[in-house]
């Protein structure tokens, strides 16, 4: 839940009264603020707590605090998140810097790893702050434009994976070991059953949590640096930041809106966004591949009336993930397009659905499942088939596939979903997205039911994250293969 324990934070003996403190965290002495100040920095750090409105909509009460603060008070200190120290600034207050910035032993070198122009023209806008974000869509080489900074800046580093996952946390620590010159000894990691320290770290906050809950120490880090800087819950920020009070401070991401709609968060944190990639420009310059949507329609209606009792949103989810014909309408579907050979993705909300769509696939060896329950090593062999092409599908839940997933050959994703948040949408369609020799465009087929609560869904969709993009409509009778050329030589 958002705020269970309060977060340990480090004791700052001796805090001066006359001047603010830039460090893990902005010190202000209270004396220095008067009202209107105070009262604008509590607007900008309370926030609704969403824990609190989901249970009560679930139960009907909460014992969860309806609101959170993101500041603390300590005597006559005031202490703010980093990502306010430009608005401290503002206020004409005496500044005093008490960051940290210890350098690498040694330069860090890339090998064979050469950031093209978009990408130096990003890293120079970050480091041209101490804090900030940068916002580019999934396929840009975010992680390739990170390794660039860390060689960059030459500083100890600490990469927090914020959304927790060890297949992302993985990622990172090949890329470091693939493209930069650390020895195993300077790649430290804290995940995944290892506690290291190194020249460069790379952390799950989960277990760096832990390691602070036990008393542990953490050593200084120059450079903290956010993967998925989004995905951070409001846990971590409150526990983990206040321990790093690194000089360098940044966060990316492909999308920085958050699913519980608290997206002032981030930059409270980590800053601003100081570089923004625009979708089409990335498009034009192929950067990364465009995406279509075809609306499929299944000609199906149900009973959307749900409400706020999610109780009622279980029995919908049930009624429609395993009706009979909806479930023949998308195994036709994939059928069709594993005799085209199309690489393809099948995102669903629930396990139970993927047991329906297998049955009637009758165990077909070139699809697949992968789901909270695969092992990861079972997991990475079946993702290695997949970009190989001995693999043709994938079936898998909206949870597994959000980021740290890398598919760059995925051709077709299918949503069968009752509904999906924005920013898990654009993160699933962000699989596809990556660029490949075999493909021009990654085709997204969104499930469309009759009635005008989907259809209310359809156009919020619209609007947002399919806005600009080729839109192909589809009747229930229709045939998807129809929409690809099947003169095309398929590998």
């Amino acid at each position: 839940m958002t705020v269970l324990h309060p977060a340990p934070v480090p004791r700052l003996p001796g805090l001066p009264l006359d001047r603010v403190v830039i460090g893990a965290e902005v010190s202000v002495p209270l004396t220095l603020l008067d009202q209107a100040q105070l009262d604008d920095l509590g607007k900008r750090l309370r926030f609704e707590n969403p824990d609190y409105t989901y249970q009560v909509k679930l139960r009907g009460r909460s014992t969860l605090p309806p609101e959170f603060d993101l500041s603390r008070r300590t005597g006559e200190h005031l202490f703010l998140p980093r990502g306010l120290a430009e608005v401290v600034e503002g206020f004409g207050l005496p500044m005093s810097d008490q960051t940290t910035a210890p350098v690498l032993r040694r330069p860090l070198a890339l090998r064979d790893l050469v950031l093209r122009p978009d990408q130096e023209q990003a890293l120079a806008a970050l480091t041209s702050w101490p804090c900030g974000m940068l916002r580019a869509p999934t396929g840009f080489g975010k992680t390739v434009t990170a390794l660039g900074l860390i060689a960059h800046l030459g500083l100890r580093t600490l990469v927090l994976v914020a959304n927790g996952k060890r297949a992302l946390l993985q990622q990172w620590v090949d890329a470091l070991e693939r493209s930069t010159d650390l020895a195993p000894t300077e790649l430290g990691i804290l995940g995944d059953g290892k506690r290291t320290f190194g020249e460069v770290t790379v952390a799950l906050p989960q277990t760096l949590s832990n390691l602070l809950r036990e008393g542990g120490c953490l050593p200084d880090f120059g450079l903290v640096l956010c993967d998925e800087c989004h995905a951070s819950t409001v846990l971590h920020l409150q526990q983990l930041y206040p321990h790093l009070p690194a000089a360098r401070r940044y966060g990316i991401s492909a999308t920085p809106e958050r699913d519980d709609h608290l997206h002032d968060l981030p930059a409270l944190v980590f800053g601003p966004i100081r570089h923004v990639i625009d979708d089409r420009e990335a498009v034009e310059r192929h950067l990364i591949t465009r995406f279509r949507v075809v609306r499929r329609e299944t000609g199906l209606g149900f009973a959307y009336r749900f409400g706020n009792d999610l109780r009622n949103y279980r029995v919908l989810q049930r009624n429609i993930y395993g009706n009979a014909k909806r479930n023949e309408l998308l195994s036709k579907d994939l059928e069709e397009l594993l005799r085209q050979r199309r690489r393809t993705l099948v995102i669903v909300e629930r396990l139970v659905h993927i047991h329906h769509l297998q049955k009637l696939l009758r165990g077909r060896p070139e699809v697949a499942a992968i789901t909270g329950e695969t092992a990861t090593p079972e997991r990475d062999q079946l993702l290695e088939a997949f970009r190989h092409g001995e693999l043709l599908a994938i079936l898998t839940t909206d949870q597994i596939f959000r980021e740290g997933i890398d598919l760059p050959n995925l051709e077709c994703i299918l949503l069968p979903l009752l509904r999906q948040g924005e920013l898990a949408l654009t993160q699933a369609i962000g699989r596809g997205r990556r660029l490949h020799e075999d493909k021009d465009v990654c085709t997204v087929v969104d499930y469309v039911d009759r009635g005008p609560k989907p259809e209310q869904l359809w156009k919020k969709k619209l609007q947002h994250v399919y806005l600009g993009q080729e839109i192909l409509e589809l009747g229930a009778e229709g045939s998807l293969a129809s929409l690809f050329n099947p003169s095309l030589p398929r590998p």
